[in-house]
């Protein structure tokens, strides 16, 4: 998805990772991750994945840009916000993300069945992206 935002190839990748939880830990495995992207445009990427988040599904994309910056937030549960002079308070975010995109799987079912009844082309090939 780096690669399709900043529309660039990445030039370096640095990556570094630590397991917390001994199970984790004991299996070889990672359950942080943080990813650094570097590309040819100039543009830098950072990327920082985790096993566990407590408060739900957790995903953002925020792209800070010379004409400001753009934020894809989590979808919430309800759109119902509490403020009060002692407090604010957000919405559950959807705690997986089957449940977060239906529309998405939905299209990309019926595009895949289109392709296998010979209809249409695949809208994604290994050498469309930078």
């Amino acid at each position: 998805m780096a690669l399709w935002m900043t529309g660039s190839p990445a030039t370096r990748v640095y990556a570094s990772g630590q397991a917390f939880h001994p199970d984790v830990r004991e299996a070889g495995d990672l359950d942080l991750v943080v990813v650094t992207i570097e590309h040819a445009s100039g543009a830098v990427t950072v990327i920082d994945n985790g096993r566990r988040c407590s408060h739900g599904y957790d995903q953002r994309l925020e792209a800070i840009c010379d004409d400001g910056s753009y934020v894809v937030t989590n979808r919430p549960t309800q759109q119902t916000y509490r403020h009060s002079p002692q407090v604010s308070a957000a919405p559950h975010i959807d705690q997986g993300f089957d449940t977060r995109y239906p529309e998405a799987y939905a299209t990309e079912m019926e595009h895949f069945l289109d392709i296998m009844a010979g209809g249409q082309n695949p809208r994604v090939s290994k050498g469309g992206t930078p």
